[in-house]
């Protein structure tokens, strides 16, 4: 990433791009976002990541139970935006590049799973390279 205007900031001295976030492993990408209908790629918090999507058990169906909980967090953003998108038709001034919402996650405590709501928001901003991205967080996280 580069400096785009060294003579009101100086010389970049550090940079941490979505792309070093996801490597990293500071946000998780969500592969099944466009699939579901976003027009964007979407990552999520390893905060976000842990409390909606993670399964703590070990299990041979693993790769399907993390696509059905990354389906259920992706459908309740879709669900969101639209709803926002329609409330803006009938004249809310609410922001458009953030979506609040709460995800039904299954928490297994003790081999018994009960169903938590998890408050989150995504943010649809920019990329490494200007391009849309959205990103999922939990209420707090920026």
């Amino acid at each position: 990433m580069s400096n785009k205007y060294p003579e009101l900031f100086g010389d970049l001295i550090y940079s941490y791009t979505r792309a070093d976030a996801l490597r990293d492993g500071v946000l998780v990408e969500l592969p099944y976002a466009v699939a579901m209908g976003f027009r964007v790629p979407v990552a999520i918090t390893s905060a976000a990541y842990a409390d909606c999507i993670a399964w703590p058990d070990p299990d041979p169906k693993l790769p399907d139970i993390l696509r059905l909980r990354e389906e259920v967090v992706l459908l309740s953003a879709l669900a969101a935006a639209k709803a926002l998108r329609r409330r803006q038709q009938l004249g809310s001034e609410e922001r458009a590049d953030r979506i609040n919402f709460v995800v039904d996650a299954v928490k297994l405590e003790e081999r018994r799973a009960e169903v938590v709501k998890v408050p989150v928001y995504m943010v649809i901003g920019p990329g490494d390279n200007g391009e849309p991205v959205g990103t999922i967080m939990l209420i707090g996280e920026d």
